[in-house]
């Protein structure tokens, strides 16, 4: 993953553990937990929540074109270690058409990708968490 996407998801870890401060403090409950969707360019829509497994945290980040979507679950603590899936939709449900693990594979042109949908992204939540 490039530099600059790693350190944009070290900084949507942190901006994600003071919204979690955030509800704790005003005793909200968990049924807040942070959402975001973002629109982008070319009708493509990407959304972003936190997921647990155990005591590892992950961010789910979805990029959706019509059909297709794009699912990527990145380590929040490492962030050069994710999962990655293209789906489409059928009658059926959804189908894998491609799938990666940086943990075990290499291929540049997906991990740039994923760099490039981080930096298209990312900046744009944590933009708008400075202005509240």
């Amino acid at each position: 993953m490039p530099f600059k996407a790693n350190k944009l998801v070290k900084n949507m870890d942190k901006f994600i553990e003071n919204y979690w401060t955030e509800i704790k403090k005003t005793k909200q409950g968990f049924h807040n937990k942070p959402y975001y969707i973002i629109a982008g360019k070319n009708k493509e829509v990407a959304t972003l929540t936190p997921i647990y497994q155990g005591q590892k945290k992950y961010i789910l980040f979805e990029v959706s074109k019509g059909e297709n979507t794009e699912r990527i679950i990145i380590n929040r603590e490492h962030p050069d270690i994710f999962r990655y899936e293209k789906i489409v939709e059928t009658d059926y449900g959804n189908a894998t058409i491609k799938s990666f693990n940086s943990e075990y594979e290499i291929n540049d042109r997906i991990e740039r990708r994923i760099g490039d949908y981080i930096e298209q992204y990312f900046p744009k939540i944590l933009s708008d968490s400075t202005k509240k």
